[in-house]
Parts: structure tokens; C-alpha cells; sequence
């Protein structure tokens, strides 16, 4: 990041101000329109599809392809779908510029909204080779929405940690999929129907590496 940058060498702190100014420099050169929905694609952890820009950041297609056009916005083709993204330290700047506007807030809500809806509908239907091609396409925005998740919103982590239990364990990623189940659990301990599907989520990824105490503990919560 631009921060680590100015952290070292005197050429590195010049390195540093050298790519600020260029970003500053660009970001001036928008309008208002582009430079709203530059700042909004801060949001994102990584590349994105399009419906996530329509909703996460009520973003018009027309702005996003004249942001394509500036070279600020990167479109990869995956699956053959199109996938927009922010190189690491423009998606730095592009944060900034959008916790300077009051909005990383309000765009964090809409983000985990979007997430939760597609981990909810897509999670349970994993054994599908379309959702299973998704859900991977999108592991990096649903690990940044559980971790905006657990610092602000509880229920929400809850909701999406339960959703995506088969995801991790079809991945093979099952260690990291119980750490977030309990990292949910444990920010939402009261019970619910959410909690009950997260607990069960959290025996079956137990069961899969033979913890059986701790899965045979965690199903008697459940129930």
C-alpha cells in the first residue's frame, strides 16, 4: 500500500509521493459521476461482476466502461464473465477517497447485503457446478463481507458464515471455514434458528477432521 511505501528509504518515501501524485492527478481529471462510482468500487476486496456494481455502488454501466476506458478500472474475463477490478494501490486510494466521503459505511451494508443474498441462495446448492463455479469466482468478496460482517454487523456474520459452511467444505478449506463459523458464533451467541444452522455447519466441518468430540458438542447445541 502507499502507506508501506513511505516506510523505508528516502527513494521509497520519493516512490510514494511520485504514485499519489499520479493518482491524485487522474482522480482530478473525472467527473463527478466517475469519480462517485471510482470511490464506491473501493469497496470491493477484489474483481467483481456487474450486478455487484449495479447494486453494491448504484453504479451505471456507462460511467464504469469510461472508468475501463481511463485505465482505472481492470476488466478479466473468467468463466466468460466479465470481471471488473481496482489494482491493489488504486483500490487503496479509491478507499480512502471513499471513507473521506462518509460513505464506507453505508457501502459495507449494501456489500454484505449483496453477498449474504448470493452465499443464501447459492450455498445450499453447492453440488450445482454453476453455483460451485460462483462461489468461487467470489470467495474474496465473501471473506471480506464476513470480516466487515463480524466487526459491524453480528447477525449478518452469523447468517453468511452458515450459509457458506458446504462452500469451505466442498474446497477442501475446511479449517478455514470453522474459524469463521466460530468467529460468528462466538459474536452472536444468542439463539436462533441462524445460530443452529452455523453450529451444524460447524460439527459437519468437525466430523470431516475427525474431531468427533467437538462435532458430537456442537450438533447437541444445535439440536
Amino acid at each position: 500500500s502507499l502507506s508501506v511505501l513511505a516506510a523505508g528509504r528516502r527513494t521509497a518515501l520519493t516512490r510514494q509521493q511520485t504514485l499519489t501524485a499520479t493518482l491524485d492527478w487522474s482522480h482530478d481529471l473525472l467527473d463527478e459521476d466517475e469519480r462517485t462510482l471510482f470511490r464506491r468500487l473501493g469497496v470491493f476486496a477484489g474483481s467483481c461482476g456487474l450486478d455487484a456494481v449495479q447494486y453494491v455502488c448504484e453504479g451505471d454501466l456507462d460511467v464504469l466502461g469510461q472508468l475501463v476506458d481511463k485505465s482505472l478500472v481492470v476488466v478479466e474475463e473468467q468463466d466468460e464473465a466479465a470481471r471488473y477490478l481496482l489494482l491493489d494501490i488504486v483500490r487503496h486510494y479509491a478507499r480512502g477517497c471513499l471513507a473521506t466521503a462518509g460513505e464506507q459505511q453505508r457501502l459495507e451494508v449494501r456489500h454484505r447485503a449483496h453477498y449474504l443474498c448470493l452465499a443464501e441462495e447459492l450455498g445450499p446448492t453447492i453440488d450445482d457446478p454453476a453455483a460451485r463455479r460462483r462461489l468461487a469466482r467470489e470467495a474474496d468478496e465473501l471473506r471480506w463481507a464476513l470480516h466487515t460482517a463480524l466487526r459491524a454487523e453480528h447477525d449478518a456474520a452469523l447468517r453468511l458464515a452458515g450459509a457458506l459452511w458446504r462452500f469451505w467444505d466442498d474446497r477442501g478449506d475446511r479449517t478455514e471455514g470453522a474459524r469463521w463459523l466460530e468467529d460468528a458464533l462466538a459474536a452472536a451467541p444468542e439463539p436462533s434458528a441462524a445460530r443452529a444452522e452455523a453450529l451444524h455447519g460447524l460439527s459437519v466441518l468437525a466430523l470431516r477432521t475427525s474431531d468427533h468430540s467437538r462435532a458430537i458438542d456442537t450438533s447437541r447445541e444445535a439440536v
